[in-house]
C-alpha cells in the first residue's frame, strides 16, 4: 500500500512575520490534503503537531554548549558576557563573523538533511537567521526535489535581504554601500559571500522557485540563481478573508476605545520606527504635514507594532499600540480604520496591505517592490486594473504621501468606493485558500514528475 505524500518544510521560525505565518498555514494545508507534513524551524514557539526544532546549540561541540549554558545561567544582565563566552567557545564561527562572512555554521542542519531523505518534497522558505547551513543545499536536492519560496532577496546577494536600490548583486557584490541591512555583516566580504553562494548553487541539482510578486521573480531570473532554476512561478501571498473582512467600523472603534467622530489612519509594521525596510521618517513627516493643513479634522493615527508614548500634533494624535498576537484584535484595528498608510523603502508583498484590502480599507502606499502588484492605483493606465483600490505614491516623498492622505480623508464617497473595490479584489486574488491550493497542487505535480523520472541518488 502506498502511503501519503511526505513533505518537509524549512523556515526560520513558526511564529513571527509574514513568512512564518505562510509556512505555518501551508503546514496545515499539506496535512489537510492528506500529506505527511513536517515543519522544521530554527526557533520553535508552538506545540503544533509536526512542527519541530532544528537543533541549534545542542548540535554544537560539547565545549561550546557548556560555555553557552554557563553564560546563560548568569541571567539577562550578563548578555554581553554570554556573547563573549559563546564567541570564545566557537573560534571558527566567531572569526568568520569578524571577517564579514555570512553565518553558515549550523551543524543542526544535518537533521534537516536526514529528514529530507525520507521526504518526497522539501519546501524551504527563509534560510537566513543563523539556523541553517546553506552548504547543505546540495544534499537537500540530492535527497528530494526542492521548492524554494523566496520572501526576500537574501539568496541573490552577498548579505542583504533587500538591496535598497543597490544593483551590485547583479555583478557580484563587493563595495557594499550598507553592511547594516539585515542580515548585517561586520566587514565587507560581500564579494566573497556572493562567490560562496554561487558555488553552493552550482553543487545542487537545481530547484523550483516561487515568489509572491512578479517583481521579485524578475530579480531572481536576473541573478546568480537563474541558471539553477528548473521552474518558477509567482504565487501571491494570501490572507484569511474570513478573519479579515468588512465589519462594522463603529463596533470596532467601541471595542478599541477610539472616537467615532475622528478620522482613523492605520500604519502596521513590526518595530515600525526602527524597521529599516519601512519608512517611518516619511510617515512621521507626512502625518505632521497633515496636521498643519487647514481644515484637517481630528485624526488618530494608529501605529500598530511599536511601543512609544503617544504624540499629539495639532488635530493629529499618533497613538502607538504595540504588537499583538490576538488576530481578532488586529482585524478590529483594520475595521476601525478609514485608510491604511504603508510607507516603505523596500517590500516584497506586505501582509498588512493584503489585510487592509480584505477588510475593505483603501491603501496609500509607496510604489516599491511588489506593492504595485497588490494595489490597483487610481490614475494607472495600461495595468489591466478594473476598479482602483488605493493610491500609490513615490517612495521617500512625504509631501506626496500627505497630499494623498488629506485628499482621501476629505472624500467619504471616494474612500468608500475604493474600500468596496479593495474587498472584492482581495477575495478574488488574495484569499489564503487560493494560495495554499496552488502550492499543494504544484507540490503534487513536482512529486509525480520526480517519481516518473526515477529514483534520486548522489551520483
Amino acid at each position: 500500500m502506498i502511503g501519503p505524500r511526505r513533505v518537509v518544510q524549512i523556515n526560520t521560525s513558526d511564529t513571527g512575520g509574514g513568512a512564518e505565518r505562510i509556512a505555518l498555514v501551508l503546514h496545515a494545508a499539506y496535512r489537510a490534503a492528506g500529506w505527511s507534513a513536517r515543519l522544521l524551524v530554527g526557533h520553535r514557539s508552538t506545540t503544533l503537531p509536526g512542527v519541530e526544532a532544528i537543533p541549534g546549540d545542542a548540535a554544537r561541540a560539547a565545549p561550546a554548549r557548556a560555555a553557552v549554558a554557563a553564560a546563560r545561567r548568569l541571567g539577562p544582565h550578563a548578555a554581553h558576557l554570554a556573547q563573549a563566552v559563546s564567541a570564545a567557545a566557537q573560534p571558527i564561527r566567531s572569526s568568520q563573523r569578524l571577517l564579514g562572512l555570512e553565518d553558515f555554521h549550523s551543524p543542526g542542519t544535518v537533521a534537516a538533511t536526514r529528514a529530507a531523505a525520507d521526504a518526497d518534497l522539501v519546501h524551504a522558505h527563509n534560510l537566513h537567521g543563523g539556523y541553517f547551513d546553506l552548504r547543505q543545499l546540495g544534499a537537500l536536492t540530492d535527497a528530494a526535489p526542492l521548492l524554494l519560496t523566496l520572501h526576500d532577496a537574501w539568496m541573490l546577494s552577498g548579505h542583504c535581504g533587500h538591496s535598497m536600490g543597490c544593483q551590485r548583486w547583479r555583478t557580484g557584490c563587493g563595495q557594499c554601500p550598507d553592511l547594516s541591512i539585515y542580515p548585517a555583516v561586520r566587514r565587507d566580504a560581500t564579494a566573497l559571500n556572493f562567490r560562496r553562494k554561487s558555488g553552493i548553487y552550482r553543487r545542487t541539482r537545481g530547484f523550483r522557485v516561487a515568489t509572491p510578486s512578479r517583481w521579485l521573480l524578475d530579480e531572481v531570473l536576473d541573478s546568480m540563481l537563474a541558471e539553477h532554476v528548473v521552474e518558477s512561478r509567482v504565487v501571491h501571498n494570501g490572507v484569511d478573508t474570513e478573519t479579515f473582512g468588512v465589519r462594522d467600523a463603529a463596533a470596532a472603534r467601541h471595542r478599541l476605545g477610539l472616537p467615532l467622530d475622528a478620522r482613523v489612519v492605520l500604519a502596521v509594521g513590526s518595530g515600525l520606527r526602527a524597521n529599516p525596510f519601512k519608512d517611518f521618517p516619511v510617515l512621521d513627516a507626512a502625518l505632521r504635514r497633515l496636521a498643519q493643513q487647514p481644515g484637517t479634522p481630528p485624526t488618530v493615527a494608529l501605529l500598530l507594532g511599536d511601543d512609544h508614548p503617544d504624540v499629539a500634533v495639532g488635530p493629529v494624535t499618533m497613538r502607538y499600540v504595540g504588537g499583538t498576537t490576538d488576530v481578532e484584535q488586529v482585524a478590529a484595528y483594520y475595521n476601525a480604520a478609514d485608510v491604511l498608510v504603508h510607507a516603505a523603502r523596500a517590500d516584497t508583498f506586505p501582509t498588512a496591505v493584503l489585510e487592509a484590502l480584505a477588510s475593505g480599507v483603501p491603501v496609500i502606499a509607496s510604489a516599491v517592490g511588489g506593492i504595485p502588484e497588490q494595489i490597483h492605483s487610481e490614475g494607472a493606465t495600461g495595468s489591466g486594473a478594473t476598479e482602483p483600490t488605493g493610491v500609490l505614491v513615490p517612495p521617500g516623498d512625504p509631501v506626496a504621501l500627505a497630499t494623498a492622505l488629506a485628499d482621501l480623508l476629505a472624500d467619504d464617497g471616494r474612500r468608500h468606493r475604493l474600500g468596496a473595490a479593495a474587498a472584492r479584489d482581495a477575495r478574488d486574488r488574495f484569499d489564503a485558500q487560493r494560495q495554499t491550493s496552488v502550492y499543494v497542487d504544484w507540490a503534487e505535480e513536482i512529486v509525480a514528475e520526480s517519481a516518473h523520472s526515477g529514483p534520486r541518488d548522489s551520483g
